[in-house]
């Protein structure tokens, strides 16, 4: 996450894609190794789709660390990482910094409890929360991207101290953000039977007490 926002801030996006498309395709690639078994790999199930994220995560960051580590373009702001010309350059990281990482935490935190809490409820509840979710999760994916691009470039103007840009920046932004999201309602609103059977067979006879 800390790589996205330096990449973004940097203008240089490319490797985002592409470590994204590699972190996706990987999983794709293990969640199908490891949940069925296939190549000799033992079938371990819903084990496996734990195991594949995990080793997902682990070989995308070992390739981005690697990747920043011979990156020219990365080199001179890891040249001094320990080392800060204007020591007021700390306080306003912080006063950013801290507010981000709290909101953060907070909402991991939230959904980790919610996910804990439909848990004990009963695993429909679960499977069910983890379907909405997956559906949410890609209307989620277009609004913070584009809000980080949004943020970048408000902090563009604002070094150059073109306020007016800034507030038609943020204007333009939250327009396009609302209008997504209604856009994503409506879908959600006239065309449940279509998303829901991408999960489950519409036509199954107990269709009903699965839903309901």
């Amino acid at each position: 996450l800390a790589f996205v926002e330096f990449a973004v801030g940097m203008g240089n996006t490319r490797p985002i894609l592409f470590f994204s498309l590699f972190s996706v395709s990987l999983t794709i690639l293990l969640y199908y190794v490891l949940i069925f078994g296939k190549f000799g790999f033992p079938e371990l199930g819903i084990l496996g789709a734990g195991l594949s994220g995990t080793i997902a995560s682990i070989v995308t960051l070992c390739g981005v660390i690697l990747y920043i580590y011979l990156a020219k373009s990365y080199h001179p702001f890891f040249k001094h990482l320990f080392y800060f010309k204007n020591k007021s350059y700390l306080p306003e990281l912080f006063k950013v910094g801290i507010p981000l990482g709290l909101m953060m935490s907070i909402e991991v935190a939230f959904f980790f409890c919610l996910n804990l809490l439909m848990g004990k409820i009963g695993v429909d509840w679960l499977i069910a929360n983890q379907i909405v979710f997956q559906f949410i999760g890609l209307g989620f994916t277009f609004v913070g991207g584009l809000s980080q691009a949004i943020t970048v470039q408000a902090g563009n103007f604002i070094g150059q101290k073109d306020f007016f840009s800034v507030e038609k920046t943020a204007y333009c932004g939250i327009t396009i953000i609302v209008g997504f999201m209604c856009l994503v309602y409506l879908i959600f609103l006239f065309f449940p039977e279509e998303l829901i059977s991408l999960d489950f067979d519409v036509n199954h006879p107990n269709i009903s007490q699965l839903l309901f």
